[in-house]
């Protein structure tokens, strides 16, 4: 009942918030900028989407190598495209991560590391988009009047530093794992319990947490650039250094779930910034629209490759005495 009344709210917003900016923009407007757009730099905007996903792939490849899980680099790939396909067209934006956790844990056996190699990667790209943030804000508080983007910014860093502590910091670890104990219903502790040492295991590899941090912010630095090829793309004539300091902002807020997968959120936050360097409210839809369609095309790669998963593994079942490609399973690792 509590998720229904949630995502039922978080539609709400959604909704609520485009109609608001629609009902103050000139739609014949926006649909005249997106008419002419021009498909090669669109084309461009795509592959850099394209390689994105690949960058984010590596990073968690190296996240489960450090948990010793080898698994092939294209498959990881695969279930990061399929995860990203999940995201968009489920009511959650955490349904495609669950998705790839399952879909290691089945080929590996190891529920718990996977799925803390999930969390991990988010944790640590979470780390590197609030860093770009910080920087960001010093750049663009001086152009909204006001300084309460800079204490919301601080708040969430203090955030994302008090998560750092409750799961790399010992002597807090210990604590969480003596509460996380006491729930004895369904299991549900032990199985927290396991997760929770998984994800303590990555302080004993600060090499590859450096390295997924720096790749961190290359993929969002490969996504201000996508951002600047469809602004390319529909002739807004924005500079790279606006979408430097506006990417990251708008990243990390659309990351709260206060609407469905940051729709409305988003289109907000760029209405708001770009209005900052003279731009209106028809261009700022127009690019914000359109970067989320250009991810809504790169995401239905992963439902063409979840389909050919799906037709695969139902052939594959048909078949006696074939079984799935999968380790034997650690059962002190189970989650799922």
């Amino acid at each position: 009942m509590k998720k229904n009344v949630l995502k039922t709210l978080q539609l709400l917003v959604s909704i609520s918030l485009l109609a608001f900016l629609i009902s103050r923009t000139d739609v014949k407007a926006i649909l005249s900028i997106v008419g002419s757009s021009n498909l090669f730099f669109l084309l461009v905007a795509f592959l850099i989407y394209v390689s994105t996903v690949f960058i984010v792939s590596w990073r968690w490849h190296i996240l489960l190598q450090a948990q010793k899980i080898n698994l092939p680099f294209r498959k990881l790939v695969s279930l990061y495209f399929i995860g990203f396909f999940f995201n968009n067209f489920l009511p959650t934006s955490v349904g495609g991560d669950l998705y790839r956790a399952y879909g290691t844990a089945k080929q590996s056996g190891k529920g718990a590391v996977s799925l803390a190699s999930v969390f991990t990667e988010r944790l640590v790209g979470f780390s590197a988009i609030t860093f770009m943030v910080l920087f960001s804000l010093i750049f663009i508080a001086p152009k909204i009047d006001g300084h309460y983007v800079l204490i919301l910014s601080f708040l969430v860093l203090f955030l994302l530093l008090f998560l750092l502590l409750i799961f790399f910091n010992q002597r807090f670890f210990l604590y969480l794992t003596n509460v996380l104990e006491k729930i004895k219903t369904m299991g549900i502790g032990k199985r927290l319990v396991r997760f929770s040492k998984s994800v303590n295991l990555y302080r004993h590899y600060p090499g590859a947490l450096a390295k997924v941090f720096v790749i961190s912010v290359c993929s969002q630095l490969f996504f201000v650039v996508f951002s600047y090829s469809v602004n390319q793309a529909l002739g807004l004539g924005l500079s790279l250094l606006d979408f430097v300091l506006f990417v990251p902002v708008i990243g990390l807020v659309s990351m709260f779930p206060l609407s469905v997968n940051g729709v409305g959120i988003r289109e907000a936050g760029y209405v708001f910034l770009l209005s900052r360097v003279g731009r209106g409210s028809c261009e700022a839809l127009s690019l914000s629209l359109m970067i989320y369609a250009v991810g809504i095309a790169v995401s239905l790669i992963g439902g063409v490759l979840f389909a050919a998963q799906t037709v695969e593994d139902r052939k594959a079942s048909r078949q006696p005495g074939v079984l799935l490609e999968q380790e034997n399973p650690d059962s002190s690792d189970r989650l799922f």
